[in-house]
């Protein structure tokens, strides 16, 4: 084992993550959990995937002046502490990593740091024997706790906050009362020096482990011993509870990290994968992830359940000795005898959308979603608006009659009415079971930007760039079309009104408008500046209830919390603010990258949506306000966003004309996945008997994998650089391989062998292909030439010349004679007739280079894939685009025919492979299996299973759902 630390092995500590889950936590203006004092539905909120990817550049936090031996998240999540062989307790902004204060008192090395769950009480424990307690926001020393006889290596607050908890190596644990200072109880049963202590998040157990290699866990009501686990053969030196209290995490100097079933007391799980002693370890705060920091100089990331190594964080030179998750898991920090302190930043999780349907509307395409979530309407620059059956995506109506575009849409609480709003001066009421124009609400004298529905459905409020909001009575859906009067006209906006939102008991009407130059003192303060003004409107009076400056730009969207009295604006200064009703003030500000273009909150409220014009979507969880998962796919700005009334899907529109709908109920969808390449999988395919999958890699290998169970059967060497392609013969007896190394290589795949070398390429050959009877190959290369190769002989029979840039793909026609290629001049795809040696003609369309290719089973259509971020599918005599596939959010890489042509498997850059049925177009369905691009896809004989390969090297092989 490693020598530990300059300053000797007895510094080596574990940091212990403190309980940040605080109950009822006093509600205040600078508060960072709006609603914690609202009652919530008793339903627990929908957990995510917690992240997994951690940027493996870290941030340096502060200087290198000393060895810092503990690391702690405050539970706001705002400030991060460390200590270490300074002696001092430094705080920083966990945010911007600037250094707040540095707290001095201590005579000997901090190797221990704790924050009470409320957060306003630090604890320290040092060498020097004592434990301090510190006042956070006066940043001054409370008192100082006495009564161990040597170095203090570890502390816990128990979840209520009453009782400290300390760890030394004077063999006892000792337990504190947190408000008088006074110690409670010395627990005796180590018969070693006691290196970790935890309390379990529920309150009722408390772990200590040490140099005598067992775990002890002790009731808290009685301080008695409960059980003793043993397994550990070192010290055990690092102690974490789950967040629900059932497993406990232990590590120590063995290399070991152990997951322990504390109610049966046995171990559950070992986790085998460090090299050198276990210092550190910390559960993620939803319990999903292990955290583990170690001697050989890596963090380490497990999965709970399985146990598997999901990554590994290097970049300290020196050994790991301490580690902390943040409160919103979006952060780790860890230390090490390096003197360093690093901060790793995680991905949020990803999510695709279930469907994807091409609007066509414009690029200001907005929608709706009736409440029960089975028809949704779509409209835009067309000026018209399209009802679709949600569960089949067709069709239902296509309204019309507005002069301009329509700006915005809504459904009636019964999902009978919809609303328009439109740039010709009118708002519309349609009657949905029929398509009917119920009547035309004319009042405004200026575009109507916003429509909005009260609870009870007999109110419809209408407001636009007149800075006019007028009331109306909503008519009898049976009723004879007729023009209606408003019911009231609302005033005192000095800009346009550009949203509108009723609270969930319909008494208020929210309304948010343009930024304007601020006069008025009571506004603004005196300040001046432009700013977008938020009003509350009381119904039953008319009379205008509040009004203040809400945003340093426009006001974008509205939206009323349905359970907690707050509403949410969201601003074109990159921002949404939680404001309080009662008083209005700001109780949470979340500042993004771009502009926020669309807001609404899931039914039960525990989940919320936002959306930017940088095509952002996130979700956010409301009991702690974070980021839980981004919803990725849109191209351009989000204009709407909507939940279905049980919140297990919603849709959006965007910039890019698109209708995406999504679940947000958790996917099981077994998949097979071999691993064993190290470099980016070129290429996945399945054999014709659908027992195997090859591949190809940059890693130089081409290796065949047992399809049902993943396990590599065997690996092929031979190239001298990386492998960019594979082709399989329709038989499946050979297999084609292209390679950096400039050459190609027919393989026998029963035999695993090379069977000859195909050489004559002068630069990187990038694609290959055999014909259809398999007598011939094809290969394209970044010479500009195609070459045409016997397979029985390996001799070049043709080169295809008059091609004047690097080839990217290659595919043979069923004829057997004809040959698709692409390179990137003029973005087009060039025919080719083998036999004339000669052109046929181009397809061209494209925004970008084609990437990928794929001729239809009967050889008249050519689907082709582009760095446009779309799949098209064209004829192959005419040369004309017969389709278009949208809805990747990145480069298509790779594209396959079903071999009963009625549908297509693109993978692309976005992470994702997506399925396509060929006569419409939708998308049926999206996989993100990769956590990088999708190099490429296959698809089996049968079509029922799809295998992918991507640029994480994983090959991943699936069913098909019809």
């Amino acid at each position: 084992m490693q020598r530990y630390s300059p300053i000797g092995a007895a510094l080596l500590v574990l940091a212990l993550v403190a309980s940040f889950q605080s109950k009822g936590r006093p509600p205040s203006e600078h508060a960072k959990t709006p609603g914690a004092d609202v009652p919530r539905s008793g339903s627990s909120p929908r957990r995510f995937p917690e992240p997994t990817k951690f940027d493996p550049r870290p941030t340096a936090l502060g200087d290198d002046s000393a060895e810092m031996l503990a690391v702690i998240y405050s539970p706001d999540r705002e400030t991060l502490a460390t200590g270490g062989a300074d002696k001092l307790v430094k705080l920083w902004d966990a945010a911007g990593g600037k250094l707040l204060a540095s707290l001095a008192g201590h005579s000997d090395a901090i190797a221990g740091l704790a924050f009470s769950p409320d957060g306003k009480i630090l604890a320290s424990a040092s060498y020097d024997q004592t434990i301090k307690l510190w006042d956070v926001a006066a940043r001054k020393e409370l008192c100082t706790l006495t009564g161990h006889k040597n170095w203090i290596f570890g502390i816990s607050f128990s979840p209520d906050g009453k009782m400290l908890a300390s760890a030394s190596y004077d063999r006892t644990v000792k337990v504190w009362d947190v408000a008088s200072g006074v110690e409670r109880a010395t627990l005796k049963r180590h018969k070693g020096s006691v290196r970790a202590v935890a309390f379990a998040p529920d309150g009722k157990l408390l772990a200590s482990g040490g140099a005598d290699r067992r775990i002890c866990l002790w009731d808290t009501g009685t301080l008695a011993e409960k059980a003793v686990l043993a397994g550990h053969e070192g010290t055990v030196r690092g102690l974490a509870f789950s967040p629900d209290s059932k497993r406990l995490a232990s590590v120590g100097e063995d290399r070991a990290v152990k997951l322990w079933d504390v109610a049966q007391g046995r171990e559950a799980l070992s986790l085998d994968g460090h090299s050198d002693g276990v210092f550190s370890v910390a559960f993620s705060p939803h319990g999903q992830l292990l955290a583990t920091g170690s001697f050989d100089r890596t963090i380490k990331l497990w999965d709970i359940n399985s146990g598997a190594e999901l990554a590994t964080l290097e970049g300290h030179s020196e050994g790991v000795t301490c580690l902390a998750f943040a409160p919103s898991g979006r952060q780790l920090a860890s230390a090490a005898a390096d003197r360093t302190v690093y901060l790793w930043e995680a991905s949020l999780p990803r999510l695709q959308a279930r469907h994807t349907q091409q609007c066509r509307h414009g690029p200001h395409t907005v929608a709706a979603l009736a409440p029960n979530g089975s028809i949704a309407a779509t409209a835009g620059d067309d000026r018209t608006i399209r009802l679709y059956d949600v569960r089949t995506w067709q069709i239902k109506a296509t309204l019309r009659g507005h002069r301009a575009a329509v700006v915005g849409l809504a459904f009636s609480p019964d999902g009978k009415l919809l609303a328009s709003a439109s740039r010709d001066r009118t708002a519309r009421l349609w009657s949905v079971p029929d398509g009917r124009l119920i009547t035309s609400l004319g009042g405004h004298r200026n575009a109507v930007r916003a429509v909005a529905f009260s609870p009870d459905g007999k109110t419809l409020a209408t407001a636009g760039s007149d800075r006019t909001i007028l009331l109306w009575d909503v008519p009898d859906p049976s009723a004879v079309p007729e023009p209606l009067r408003e019911r009231a006209t609302w005033t005192g906006h000095s800009t346009g009104i550009a949203c509108l939102a009723f609270s969930p008991d319909g008494r208020l009407l929210a309304s948010g408008g343009d930024a304007a130059l601020l006069l008025s003192p009571k506004l603004g303060k005196g300040k001046g500046g432009a700013t977008g003004i938020v009003k509350l409107w009381d119904i039953s009076s008319g009379k205008e209830r509040a009004s203040w400056s809400a945003h340093a730009g426009d006001v974008t969207a509205l939206a009323f919390a349905p359970h907690a009295p707050q509403l949410v604006t969201g601003g074109s200064d990159a921002a949404f603010k939680i404001w309080r009703l009662d008083d209005h003030k700001c109780i949470l500000t979340r500042r993004q990258r771009s502009a926020v273009c669309a807001l609404t909150f899931a039914p039960d409220g525990k989940q919320f949506l936002s959306g930017y014009s940088g095509s952002e979507i996130v979700l956010w969880d409301t009991d702690s306000w974070q980021e839980q998962i981004r919803l990725t796919g849109h191209h351009g700005a989000i204009h709407s966003l909507a939940f279905a009334l049980d919140g297990n899907f919603l849709i959006s529109t965007g910039q890019d004309e698109m209708l995406k709908q999504w679940s947000l109920e958790p996917r099981h969808l077994p998949v097979v996945r071999c691993s064993g390449h190290s470099g980016w999988v070129t290429a996945a395919i399945l054999t014709p008997d659908g027992r195997h999958i090859l591949s190809g890699s940059w890693d130089g290998t081409l290796r065949l994998w047992d399809a049902s169970s993943g396990q590599e059967v065997a690996v092929w060497e031979g190239h001298a650089d990386k492998v960019q392609a594979v082709a399989l013969r329709a038989d499946g007896r050979f297999a084609l391989s292209a390679s950096s190394d400039r050459t190609a290589r027919l393989w026998d795949v029963a035999a695993g062998k090379e069977i000859r070398q195909l050489k004559g390429h002068t630069k990187t050959v990038t694609c290959a292909a055999f014909s259809p009877d398999g007598q011939y190959v094809v290969t394209g290369s970044h010479d500009g030439t195609l070459r045409l190769w016997d397979v029985a002989t390996g001799r070049e029979l043709q080169k295809l010349k008059g091609l004047t840039d690097s080839l990217y793909a290659v595919a043979f026609a069923p004829d057997n004679k004809t040959i698709a290629a692409s390179g990137s001049e003029d973005n087009a795809c060039v025919l080719w007739d083998t036999v004339a040696n000669k052109k046929q003609g181009f397809f061209t369309g494209h925004a970008g280079p084609v990437l990928a290719l794929a001729f239809s089973p009967d050889g008249q259509q050519l689907l082709t894939g582009s760095t446009d971020r779309t799949v098209r599918l064209w004829e192959v005599t005419t040369k004309k685009e017969i389709r278009r596939f949208e809805g990747h959010a990145g480069y298509v890489r790779s594209v396959w025919f079903a071999a009963n042509g009625r549908y297509v498997l693109s993978g692309s850059y976005d992470h994702t492979v997506r399925w396509w049925d060929v006569r419409t177009g939708e998308c049926r369905d999206s996989f993100e299996l990769h956590d990088k691009p999708v190099l490429s896809v296959g698809l089996s004989i049968d079509g029922h299973r799809a295998v992918s390969g991507g640029a994480d090297g994983i090959v991943c092989l699936w069913e098909l759902t019809p």
